[in-house]
């Protein structure tokens, strides 16, 4: 979706900027990294606001809270 968006807008690479918003460690204790990391997903989908149609996010479930 992110490369369809971009190509069909005429961009090239040197407009192409990304960040890394967080680093999520392995835990100490055990436990589901990858439901640690569907969590934090779903947090910076809510606190940026990228949920279609504002977004390019079309599709988020709580389930990962669950």
């Amino acid at each position: 979706m992110v490369s369809r968006n971009f190509n069909t807008a005429n961009n090239n690479q040197s407009q192409l900027r990304w960040a890394i918003l967080e680093v999520i460690s392995p835990m100490q204790r055990g436990g589901n990294l990858k439901e640690k990391i569907s969590q934090r997903e779903a947090y910076w989908i809510k606190k940026l606001d990228t949920l279609y149609p504002k977004g390019m996010n079309d599709n988020w479930s709580i389930k990962c809270f669950l």
